[in-house]
């Protein structure tokens, strides 16, 4: 049988061993393909702090031991005039930015490229940054101080005079920030002028909250508590009205100490809890805030070592940030199955990757498969080179 296939698929073939994905082996009860990241992977350390993506492609990936690049092959130190940066402690990406909050008060940008340092005075450890360049960002600290540079004029004031402390902080709107505090949940109003205003959001408890995720497909707001649970917080339409409906416990498993959470663009939520363990949460049916499912993401390294960030990259792959168990990488099963179920678990596959045109080839004994993944289609494509 003769085979076209064009020079560009070869040179991507050929690079096939530099870019294995390392797939644990798959059955019909696998719901999850799992990668693990440790020292001996490349990582500065497995005690990681969180991790963003760079408008390159390239994973940023902040450990204890320093900042780390992740190409999708291997890990490299990021450095900022020749000197590690260990010190990262809040990361933030858009499209075209990146931004990484340090603990002395300072912002790095992240972007075609190279890094910024910008000085702000806040002079302690930033827990949120965002913003569009350095010129134009907003921060806030782990005891609640609030920085602005609009068009590089900088303000710096506290969300309260009584003093905060801070553990996580999700943006909920241009103008809306929803910080997560020791003592309950806070909403944060921003007019063009700064800081307008700091409310607790009505209704829900006083208690340390710890976590916070906006799910923009069912239009909710998470947020995870040391030890009454999970709330499931509905903003009413058009208003500023809010709804909280608490869930304590999965089963026989608590829900305490919900420590890391992320809604990703399926609209399902990844959390960790307690000391180790991972949970996804999916709504059953879109808009049935009371019709919920679990499930639980098993591996060694999230059971055992306590999950601090959750991200999502630009491929809907998840990764998860452990204090001590290093980087774990979660993908859903092999691409849903673009291939027949049947067919895929009677192969040895040796090699897997995809190229620039999206094509998904597979590495077999028998010669190389190809798909091309469409993804608002259920058909797919196969090519068979060789055997």
């Amino acid at each position: 049988m003769i085979v076209f296939c064009r020079p560009d698929i070869l040179r991507w073939l050929v690079a096939l061993t530099a870019t294995v994905l390392a797939i644990a082996q798959v059955s019909a009860q696998d719901k999850f393909i799992i990668r693990h990241f440790q020292e001996n992977k490349g990582l500065s350390s497995s005690f990681i702090t969180g991790s963003a993506q760079c408008p390159d492609g390239r994973l940023l990936v902040a450990t204890k031991g320093g900042l780390n690049h992740f190409d999708g092959r291997q890990f490299s130190n990021v450095l900022l005039e020749g000197e590690l940066i260990d010190n990262a402690s809040a990361l933030w990406e858009q499209e075209n930015l990146a931004l990484i909050g340090l603990s002395d008060g300072n912002v790095l940008q992240c972007q075609h490229g190279s890094l910024r340092l910008t000085e702000t005075g806040l002079e302690e450890q930033i827990v949120f940054v965002g913003g569009t360049d350095k010129d134009n960002l907003t921060a806030i600290s782990r005891s609640g101080k609030l920085l602005i540079i609009d068009n590089g004029v900088q303000q710096i004031t506290s969300l309260s005079d009584d003093g905060l402390l801070v553990n996580a902080v999700e943006q909920w709107s241009a103008d809306r920030i929803l910080v997560a505090t020791n003592d309950g949940l806070l909403s944060v109003k921003l007019n063009p002028q700064g800081l307008e205003s700091v409310t607790p959001v009505d209704g829900f408890p006083q208690t340390r909250t710890l976590s916070l995720a906006i799910d923009t497909v069912n239009k909710v707001i998470w947020a995870g508590t040391e030890d009454i649970g999970l709330y499931i917080i509905h903003r009413e339409t058009d208003t500023e009205a809010l709804s909280a409906k608490q869930f304590t416990s999965v089963g026989s498993t608590p829900l305490d100490e919900v420590r890391a959470m992320h809604s990703d663009r399926r609209g399902r939520l990844w959390m960790g809890i307690g000391n180790g363990g991972v949970l996804l949460l999916q709504l059953k049916t879109s808009g049935d805030l009371t019709d919920v499912s679990f499930t639980s993401v098993v591996h060694s390294a999230l059971d055992q070592h306590q999950v601090h960030h959750i991200q999502e990259d630009s491929e809907g792959t998840i990764w998860f940030s452990t204090f001590g168990g290093g980087l774990v990488q979660v993908l859903d099963k092999v691409f849903d199955n673009p291939f027949d179920e049947d067919w895929l678990k009677q192969q040895r596959i040796t090699r897997l990757f995809r190229d620039m045109d999206n094509v998904i080839w597979l590495g077999i004994d028998k010669g190389v498969f190809s798909t091309k993944a469409e993804l608002k289609s259920t058909s797919f494509g196969y090519h068979h080179i060789g055997g």
